[in-house]
């Protein structure tokens, strides 16, 4: 795809260990279009990783730094997938004035399904430190706090029996069609 035909960034949001990063760079390959991992991003940023940004400068802080980054790159009005973290648009007034500029698509996944794929990289889930001993249960309870949110959305893509490849399949036509929107 070419970026001159694309101007409306893809955002990919939903729990921690959805795909939304994988997804991101597998349609980023596949599209030539630049992929960007906010996380990542803020993380270069601000020279620390996300977990130590929450813990030394609070959950506050750090979701007003994701707002700030993330309207940054929407100003760039180029083609971009972006992997936003789970929690980047709950709050419904900031999620209505991004939805207006972009597409949407939230990834979700059965919390047994999250639990296998957060556990490869627990040190990169700050919501799931104080969990340790009950992790299912703590990202159970994320994704019953967080529905409502997630299905304020483009698109809903149920990941948990998907590859990447089958995710990107499904995704695909959603977002061509929305260049028109």
């Amino acid at each position: 795809m070419n970026q001159s035909h694309r101007v409306r960034p893809i955002l990919l949001w939903g729990m921690m260990g959805a795909g939304k990063s994988a997804l991101a760079r597998h349609l980023c390959e596949n599209f030539e279009i630049e992929s960007v991992d906010l996380d990542t991003l803020i993380e270069i940023e601000h020279n620390a990783s996300v977990a130590h940004l929450i813990e030394t400068r609070g959950m506050a802080w750090f979701r007003g730094a994701e707002r700030q980054t993330l309207f940054a790159l929407l100003d760039q009005n180029r083609a971009q997938v972006i992997a936003l973290g789970g929690g980047t648009l709950l709050d419904p007034v900031f999620r209505k004035s991004v939805r207006e500029r972009t597409f949407i698509c939230t990834l979700t996944a059965h919390p047994s399904v999250l639990h296998q794929r957060v556990a490869l990289e627990p040190e990169r889930r700050p919501l799931l430190f104080g969990a340790s001993h009950d992790v299912l249960s703590a990202l159970t309870v994320l994704v019953d706090e967080r529905q409502d949110a997630y299905l304020d959305t483009d698109c809903l893509i149920d990941t948990s029996d998907l590859s990447i490849e089958q995710a990107a399949e499904l995704i695909t036509p959603l977002f061509l069609n929305s260049e028109a929107a």
